[in-house]
């Protein structure tokens, strides 16, 4: 029988993000199988399967909870882009660029300015869906990739209106892109998903 533990990484999310109140039995019965010789692709596997089951079954039984906190969530991004935003961008020109931004400086203003509000929404979501948090910060973080990369593709239309192969060689330019993962990620912490203890009722071992 194989001694070595589990992949840490794998282990860890399923830790977080596994579903209550079964992520004990799970993870222990994956621990014994991977012992038992499965590979550790298979656990990864495993723990992906538990988590998206976990997920889709706190949706069925709180699906109003969770459009309720994701929509919260956004609320405060159309109040927070109304009010906070215009004197973020105020001072980013005045202390930081010490200009008005060039084209190629708006991936950087705009995480500097959404950067605080990503977290916000987080923490919102999270307070108005503590039953349900993990879907509800996922759907918040999901429906903000695509808004975010549906602003930045339409930043990059008005900036630069050249032709749609250009647009895509700038799709494909990480240069451009680096503030989509870590807005998400940010929404992330914000919900409390990626600090202190695990967010779901995991029995102490």
């Amino acid at each position: 029988m194989r001694t070595s533990h589990p992949p840490f990484l794998a282990s860890w999310i399923l830790h977080r993000f596994g579903p209550t109140p079964e992520t004990e039995a799970i993870a222990g019965d994956l621990l014994e199988q991977y012992q038992q010789g499965r590979s550790r692709f298979w656990y990864c596997r495993e723990v992906i399967v538990a988590i998206v089951t976990g997920v889709w079954s706190d949706v069925q039984h709180h699906v109003l909870l969770v459009l309720v906190a994701i929509a919260m969530g956004w609320i405060l991004s159309f109040v927070w882009e109304w009010v906070v935003t215009p004197w973020e961008y105020s001072l980013i020109v005045r202390y930081v660029l010490g200009r008005h931004a060039r084209p190629e400086e708006i991936p950087f203003v705009g995480f500097l300015t959404e950067g605080p509000m990503a977290i916000a929404m987080g923490w919102t979501a999270a307070r108005f869906g503590r039953r349900c948090r993990i879907p509800a910060i996922f759907g918040l973080a999901f429906t903000g990739l695509l808004v975010n990369a549906w602003v930045i593709w339409k930043n990059f239309q008005v900036a630069w209106p050249e032709s749609l192969g250009y647009h895509f060689s700038v799709w494909a330019n990480w240069a451009n892109l680096w503030p989509i993962p870590l807005t998400t990620i940010l929404v992330l912490l914000g919900g409390g998903l990626l600090t202190g203890s695990p967010k779901r009722s995991i029995r102490s071992q």
